[in-house]
């Protein structure tokens, strides 16, 4: 079984020796590292020639232009990968040495057949291990479980599983990654899940997710504001799928508190922002707001109800009376 390890990298130079190295030490072998540069304005893509010089199995791309998120540089080291698996690794994580090892013996031990094998996750924050998933969040003997497509997407909609996982290819190249907002691979992740057939857990090897402070999808910018359109397309998914109504208004009521926490964060932040910069979060608000419809599943949803929008909290009398009881103000 060969594993293709896609990496998207931009200005990777801080963390390039770590993550790499964590492959290449790897106690499985058959395995190829797709690095994908994304035009960074640093030497990474310098640094990737010279691991590729020390180890073939190591192949590099560069983007034409910068994709500004991960997903553009995704897709295209995916066309290059020729693997039978598909396992991402962020550009500032690890995995421990037995990880591949690990994901491939959980295939084998289930008699093949599994489209999905996920290890546990480490959370680290400056060198300290600051938390984890281990199979399925809160529960100790999930481990020798093995879940449905529909049981493993209900999961990964608040990561009780992680999506840190090894994807069978046809799946992934089926679906590919979403080109759409700033977090296009999250909601990538979840499709694979809902397109596999059995998805199982390793029990060796872990992921380690180093959380940096000053990563693209922390840092104050348009680009964190522009995350709604994930949980839009999730709810599309999810009633093309006559999915059950509880799991429709558990993403339906998670899009609303989505705008109102970005929406909070704006008006804290807003004298931080050019006036540009003010109007393209201000657009993106706008389009998360106009995307929103209330899902309702009883008759109680359709006399009283609690909502939340850009401009706050709300309550809701027979689907036409709006009172604000906490107001944001962001135009």
């Amino acid at each position: 079984m060969k594993i293709s390890i896609l990496m998207p990298c931009y200005n990777s130079h801080a963390f390039l020796e770590k993550s790499i190295s964590s492959v290449i030490r790897q106690d499985y072998k058959d395995w190829e590292l797709i690095c994908v540069d994304d035009c960074s304005s640093d030497d990474t893509f310098e640094l990737l020639q010279e691991y590729a010089k020390q180890d073939k199995r190591i192949k590099i791309f560069k983007s034409e232009k910068n994709g500004g998120c991960a997903s553009p540089a995704l897709n295209l080291a995916l066309k290059q990968s020729e693997g039978d698996f598909i396992f991402l690794l962020g550009h500032d994580d690890e995995i421990s040495t037995d990880c591949l090892k690990g994901l491939v013996e959980a295939y084998y031990e289930r008699g093949g057949g599994i489209d999905v094998i996920i290890p546990d996750t480490i959370f680290i924050r400056d060198g300290i291990k600051i938390g984890s998933i281990c199979g399925i969040k809160y529960d100790k003997n999930s481990k020798d479980k093995i879940l449905t497509a529909q049981e493993a997407f209900e999961l990964s909609l608040f990561w009780d599983i992680s999506g840190f996982a090894l994807f069978k290819a046809d799946i992934v190249k089926k679906c590919g990654f979403l080109v759409d907002g700033m977090n296009g691979d999250e909601y990538s992740a979840r499709e694979f899940f809902l397109n596999a057939n059995k998805i199982a857990f390793s029990k060796k090897g872990q992921y380690l997710y180093n959380q940096i402070s000053d990563s693209l999808t922390k840092k104050l910018s348009p680009r964190k504001f522009n995350i709604h359109k994930v949980f839009y397309r999730l709810e599309k998914l999810a009633l093309e799928r006559n999915m059950d109504k509880g799991i429709i208004k558990k993403i339906n009521k998670e899009r609303y508190a989505q705008l109102y926490n970005l929406s909070k964060e704006y008006v804290s932040n807003k004298h931080l922002l050019s006036k540009a910069e003010q109007e393209l979060i201000t657009s993106y608000l706008e389009e998360s707001k106009n995307l929103l419809k209330y899902y309702k599943i009883s008759f109680f949803d359709n006399i009283f109800r609690k909502e939340k929008d850009g401009f706050g909290k709300f309550i809701v009398l027979f689907n036409c009376l709006k009172i604000y009881y906490k107001k944001i103000k962001y135009v």
